[in-house]
């Protein structure tokens, strides 16, 4: 069995893992996907290391107050390395008759024998200008209370804050390598929690010229109220010659 037939299938049980939402399916869907190894779980509550307990409380609580979640098996992305296998599947969330949401599902998978094995797993959910929400539900009230909180959201001091860590972001990585006129740290790459105080953060992207790409990670300690930078320490992981 190739590479991708061997992730389509792990996708297609996924799908009607997710599709069925059904709890006796709790085994089938981790020994999938994990190993005894702790991977990392990222949705809109943050990342968090996962142990197989964590992770049969966070996909019951899924299958158990999601809506419909339809990935779309036949158009998965995949890129592999000899340390990796980076995997992205496309998705619809249906609420029924509240609202539809685009989602993506991004995995890191390591080979373990002859299988692959998450050791980081991201639940995203875009929702822009480009990936609208759409919105079902016919209520004049409940459209404006919806408007509403999407605004506060965008307005709010920590989305502020957090836009201006990225500008901050990218100018370190600048500065740090003058070299490489193309920088590029995606929004869903860039992760906050506040701490007390103050605001931690890691950061990945990619920094490239002429001849070279950088996979580029940035983690560090900065200012919640304003998104500037306190302490931070940039690496490069991994290096690819394009010439």
């Amino acid at each position: 069995m190739d590479r991708k037939e061997q992730i389509h299938q792990k996708l297609e049980i996924m799908r009607k893992c997710y599709k069925e939402r059904r709890l006796e399916n709790l085994d089938l869907f981790y020994d999938t996907f994990f190993s005894e190894a702790c991977p990392i779980i990222q949705t809109d509550g943050g990342p968090w290391f996962a142990t197989k307990e964590r992770i049969y409380q966070l996909i019951t609580y899924d299958w158990e107050h999601w809506g419909d979640v339809e990935l779309q098996t036949w158009g998965f992305e995949f890129e592999e390395t000899e340390e990796y296998v980076w995997v992205k599947v496309q998705a619809l969330l249906d609420f029924g008759k509240e609202h539809v949401w685009d989602m993506e599902i991004v995995m890191v998978m390591v080979e373990e024998g002859e299988e692959l094995y998450c050791r980081f797993m991201q639940f995203y959910i875009p929702r822009n200008a480009l990936r609208p929400t759409v919105v079902l539900n016919k209520s004049e009230k409940e459209r404006e209370k919806f408007k509403r909180e999407i605004e506060s959201l965008v307005n709010s001091p920590a989305q502020k804050a957090s836009q201006a860590l990225a500008e901050e972001l990218l100018m370190c990585v600048k500065e740090n390598r003058p070299d490489f006129t193309d920088v590029v740290l995606p929004k869903n790459q860039i992760i906050i929690e506040r701490k007390g105080a103050e605001m931690c953060f890691a950061a990945t992207g990619l920094a490239k010229n002429e001849t070279a790409q950088l996979p580029v990670r940035i983690i560090g300690i900065g200012n919640p109220v304003d998104g500037k930078l306190r302490k931070y320490e940039i690496s490069y992981p991994f290096f690819c010659n394009l010439e």
